[in-house]
């Protein structure tokens, strides 16, 4: 019983702590700090090498998008808010303990995400799978991305539904000056999936 209440004040510092402290990292600094384009171009680079590891076929429009989204949410996850995913979740799990419904691993995606997207039936055990597996982070974001072109039209996803597709997956519910932002950071992190794409043979 002791042990169970230890890791749950754990999880419980984990929780409250990752937005304290990650404050002024990520994509929070953008905006005011330096150009999107510049912005994209760190975010691209940082992530690359670990999307482009998954055998990601950028020639693909779908994978593009989820590429730059998987690079974004990747980058603008705080350090402590990995750190909770990667050490204090398997510990829950290994002490029989509800998960929280987080988004996690490199493209930020909540475990019941993945299970409406018939990729498991057990939340708990696609929670683990997803924080560990940059690969499967990545195909559930360009299965998300997929479905969500498919809610905006029957065609192919034009400048329109890009924007549709980014404001949907970061949730955003109203038009402000930050979530405007990350449509711009979008839009240029996917010009850097699609040089990256003109690269590939």
């Amino acid at each position: 019983m002791r042990a169970n209440s230890l890791y749950a004040a754990l999880v419980l510092c984990a929780v409250v702590g990752a937005p304290v402290l990650g404050q002024g990292a990520g994509l929070g600094m953008f905006p005011s700090r330096i150009p999107a384009d510049q912005a994209a171009a760190t975010i691209w680079s940082a992530n690359e090498e670990r999307i482009l590891a998954c055998g990601v076929d950028l020639k693909r429009w779908d994978m593009r998008a989820a590429s730059a989204l998987a690079a974004i949410e990747a980058y603008s996850t705080p350090a402590l808010e990995r750190l909770a995913e990667n050490t204090v979740l398997p510990v829950m799990a290994r002490l029989g303990l509800p998960l929280p419904d987080w988004s996690v691993g490199l493209a930020q995606i909540r475990p019941s995400t993945g299970v409406r997207l018939g990729e498991a039936d057990n939340a708990k055990d696609l929670a683990l799978s997803i924080a560990a597996d940059d690969c499967l982070s990545v195909r559930l974001a360009a299965a998300i991305v997929r479905r969500l072109a498919r809610d905006w039209s029957e065609t192919a996803c034009d400048a329109d539904c890009m924007i549709y597709l980014a404001r949907a997956y970061n949730g955003q519910r109203e038009i402000n000056g930050a979530n405007l932002a990350y449509l711009d950071i979008f839009d240029a992190t996917l010009k850097q999936a699609e040089k990256a794409a003109s690269r590939m043979r």
